[in-house]
């Protein structure tokens, strides 16, 4: 679909609407932006289905060892409140930061995807 074509086509439903074309493009381009935003993310394994166009998926088995190794590292950098959820909302039996770098360490090395995503979705609701 050449550019011109679609300004037109843009144009036209903005006139048959009575609304602002800047509107329009953003209603018509919204679900296409919110699609790369997901599919780009490289740990959200959410299917997405766009109304009238289809659902879109991704594989689960396709990316795991590096959604893991993203996943690993956001926890491992951010270690101070990786520790503060693994201990208060998981009830992990960690005496400090250390021994929480050592049961990520052994989970990655093991490749154990879902203690590691278990404890990724707690970090991510607790710094939301």
């Amino acid at each position: 679909m050449s550019v011109d074509f679609q300004r037109r086509l843009l144009t036209k439903l903005a006139n048959k609407y009575g609304i602002d074309k800047r509107i329009v493009k953003e209603v018509v381009y919204s679900p296409l932006k919110f699609t790369r935003d997901i599919i780009s993310d490289d740990v959200d394994e959410r299917p997405i289905r766009i109304r009238y166009f289809g659902a879109f998926i991704q594989k689960k088995n396709s990316n795991k060892s590096s959604r893991m190794n993203t996943m690993f590292e956001v926890l491992y950098n951010n270690i101070e409140d990786t520790f503060i959820v693994m201990v208060s909302l998981l009830g992990f039996q960690l005496k400090n930061k250390d021994s929480a770098r050592k049961t990520l360490e052994t989970a990655r090395d093991q490749k154990d995807y879902d203690k590691i995503k278990m404890i990724y979705d707690a970090y991510k609701e607790y710094t939301k």
